[in-house]
């Protein structure tokens, strides 16, 4: 088989220095051939794809070597073929270069080779002559994969002579960042994994051997970490004096290690020919370690339920009453909780250990039975979570305080304690309903006389709000014009109170405050969920309190409640955004996407564990909203689909009268911001069994109809499954549709589907 045809590319300045840095550590001088398939992506080739008006970075692609060459030997030359395939997720391979021998000093250039095809012989002439062993110098093949933006594929490769494929060894824990020291314990376990291609009756080298090199060592560990492939230079072939290992072996502790001093651990692979793994670097093969007595103080544990989630600030023994961890759960009911430990790097967590109600956490006493006497520690286990029993409240609807303890222990012997102090409660569902405004719309501003400034911006400031929701109606308003009367809301006629979270402290939500409601809504919008950046309770610009009851560590009485049985109705469009922003990385995602694939909607989150949204939430703008042919009840208990308002939209001059002091263009608008699935969620439910059949727990009422977001995505649903009571999710603003539309919704859901009753009052 032929080459293709190809041509010269040159790599110049800071991309060929990062492809000869790499190379440095990966391709060995000696007597081996080395494939590597590196990826790169200058600035000028990494494109970005835009989606929904949001830029998400290209994928790079993938490739894998596909065929490698047999054992072969000729007293002339020797030649093999090579074979890769790659692929991409998001375009298509274009092509690949390759480069024979790429120069390893820092100043030089590679050359490379542009090819359209993916297979390839290469031809070597023999190294050596007479009776000796022939074609024993290193030949190295640099091959890259390229993305149809630009985009280079990651690295794989192999190393060989004419009678041999060399084997690989690879640190994975903690893992060479070659960028500088890891910080460890003076007692750390490393960890690798190692592979022999051609190995006959298993795959794994026959033999390691591995050095620790320090300040007093020659040489010394500042010398390795300037030129790893000195060691080649110096100990290769036999690396005389360094200590072996067998070839099954992964893992290796180092103890007594000097605090303050730097470590340089080191390790090469043998196989059955006597070849060994090809050179050093600091990426692959040569771990720099620099010992901290910081990093020894325990796993740092993350504990969390559908309620509270909850990081401590790093490894160690919390025992102290102030650094317990406060919390409420539902009486009478299990109560589930969850942890995960980061461990010091070097470390594993070896076991965790468990107790609620300990007399004295220094008593070791075992239990007397494991399932019921909770008093002592459990026995070592690596399950991260357990399933408590149900804890019975007082007659005045809260218990005594009870502690969850936690015991990690990593693989030395270090370990961290979490305490939990929690109460459970038993809800009175004493009233009807709870209107909470989580809104952030304009305040009124005073004017010359005593009266507020006419409404400016688009409909609706925080009065308007008000007034399009529980107005009494029919009332003269104040600094308008004479003979204006006051709208009633579209909640008239309900027993309800209300509360605005604008200015109010997160402890006014409590869950004493909420278990008195049998029924809430629940209303965030998306303009303080995006724009709120001051503490909850200082008024403006304060972050919403959905956002704050969410975040990282607070204890969430909206889920307790929720998990006691209370019915919640949330909506407004922000409510996603406001419950699961904190959660976002950093950088590398969209603003407006929350995914299950980044970890940002994952178990443990508010619309994740209640509302059920999940795989992936989008914001975006959009239209109308459609009844979903889905929806169509029929489970037990189910209210009257067919009552549903087939179309919600937008308010037009013909349905909806002008505010006082209002223009068209800011009543009469044509998009608002939704959030809604933008992944299929399919919620399934039962043991599929007579008694439990599999059902679908999770129905959609509205799907989207245009817009940037498109039509047919979920937009309004109806949980009813068996984790918690049933709770209704509008991703949507009720005041941006018509009138009589937001009351039909209203009335739905209030009276078909909670019950409710309405007084019969003009609305």
């Amino acid at each position: 088989m032929g080459a293709s045809a190809a041509r010269t590319l040159p790599v110049p300045g800071e991309k060929g220095r990062a492809v000869k840095a790499f190379v440095r550590g990966t391709l060995r001088s000696g007597v081996w051939l080395c494939l590597v398939i590196v990826a790169w992506c200058a600035a000028s080739s990494c494109s970005e794809r835009g989606y929904m008006g949001v830029l998400i970075p290209n994928a790079r692609p993938t490739v894998e070597i596909t065929q490698w060459p047999a054992q072969s030997g000729s007293p002339s030359q020797y030649a093999f073929e090579f074979s890769w395939s790659a692929s991409d997720a998001d375009g298509a391979v274009t092509g690949f270069r390759w480069a024979v021998d790429p120069p390893r000093a820092a100043a030089a250039e590679t050359l490379w080779t542009a090819t359209s095809e993916n297979r390839r012989f290469f031809q070597f002439p023999v190294d050596s002559a007479g009776t000796g062993p022939v074609a024993h110098r290193m030949h190295t093949l640099v091959v890259e994969a390229v993305d149809d933006r630009g985009a280079w594929s990651p690295p794989a490769s192999v190393t060989f002579d004419a009678t041999t494929i060399a084997p690989t060894v690879a640190i994975s824990g903690p893992q060479p960042s070659g960028l500088g020291s890891r910080l460890v314990a003076p007692t750390v376990q490393i960890h690798w994994t190692g592979r022999d291609p051609d190995g006959v009756t298993s795959k794994l080298p026959v033999e390691y051997k591995y050095r620790v090199f320090s300040v007093s060592t020659a040489p010394s560990a500042a010398d390795v970490a300037a030129n790893p492939d000195t060691l080649r230079t110096l100990f290769a072939p036999a690396y005389a004096g360094w200590d072996s290992l067998p070839g099954a072996t992964t893992s290796l502790t180092l103890s007594g290690l000097t605090p303050r001093q730097r470590y340089l651990f080191a390790i090469v692979a043998f196989d059955t020919a006597g070849a060994t793994s090809p050179g050093f670097s600091l990426f692959e093969n040569v771990l720099d370690l620099y010992i901290d007595t910081n990093a020894s103080i325990g796993p740092q544990l993350t504990l969390f339920n559908d309620s509270f989630y909850y990081r401590y600030p790093s490894g160690g023994w919390f025992s102290e009453p102030s650094s317990f961890v406060q919390q409420e759960f539902p009486a009478d009911l299990p109560i589930p909780l969850s942890w995960s430990a980061a461990n010091s790097s070097g470390t594993y967590v070896q076991s965790y250990q468990w107790a609620v109600d300990l007399s004295s956490i220094e008593d070791i006493a075992p239990r007397a039975n494991e399932l019921t006497d909770l008093s002592h520690w459990s026995q070592p286990t690596t399950a991260t979570n357990v399933l408590l029993p149900p804890f019975e409240a007082a007659a005045s609807g809260v218990s005594a305080p009870h502690y969850f303890y936690l015991k990690a222990t990593d693989d030395i012997g270090y370990q961290s304690l979490a305490v939990i102090e929690f109460r459970c409660r038993r809800p009175t569902f004493e009233r009807d309903l709870l209107i909470v405004n989580d809104t952030g719309f304009p305040l009124d501003k005073l004017v010359t006389g005593g009266c507020v400034d006419r409404p400016r911006g688009t409909w609706p400031t925080s009065a308007e709000l008000d007034s399009f929701l529980v107005a009494v109606g029919d009332k003269p308003w104040r600094c308008y014009p004479t003979g204006t009367r006051s709208v009633p809301g579209i909640f008239v006629g309900y027993a309800f109170d209300t509360v605005s979270t604008r200015s109010i402290a997160l402890g006014a939500m409590s869950l004493g405050r909420l278990d008195r409601y049998r029924n809430i809504v629940w209303i965030t919008d998306i303009t303080r969920a995006r724009n709120g950046i001051n503490p909850i309770g200082s008024g403006a610009f304060s972050i919403p309190m959905l956002r704050a009851l969410t975040d990282p560590g607070v204890n969430n009485s909206l889920a307790v409640w929720i998990a006691q049985g209370g019915r919640l109705w949330l909506m407004g469009g922000g409510a996603a955004y406001a419950s699961l922003i904190s959660y976002k990385p950093s950088r590398g995602t969209p603003d407006n996407v929350f995914a299950e694939s980044t970890g940002e909607l994952v178990a443990g989150r508010f619309p994740y564990a209640f509302p059920h949204w999940r795989h992936e939430i989008t914001l975006n703008s959009t239209t109308r909203a459609a009844k979903s042919p889905r929806a169509v009840g029929g489970w037990a208990g189910a209210p009257d689909y067919a009552a549903l308002p087939p179309l919600l939209a937008e308010k037009t001059a013909a349905t909806d009268a002008l505010p006082p002091y209002r223009v068209n263009g800011e009543f009469y608008v044509t998009s608002h911001v939704a959030e809604y699935l933008s992944q299929p969620t399919r919620l399934l439910e039962g043991l599929d069994t007579p008694a439990s059949p599999v059902r679908s727990a999770l129905d959609t009422l509205y799907v989207t109809q245009g817009g940037l977001a498109g039509p047919n995505w979920p937009v309004m649903t109806l949980y009813h499954g068996d984790d918690c009571a049933p709770v209704v999710t509008s991703g949507f603003p009720i005041w941006y549709f018509q009138r009589a539309h937001a009351i039909a919704l209203v009335d739905w859901v209030l009276q078909d589907f909670w019950g409710m009753t309405r007084r019969p009052v003009a609305r």
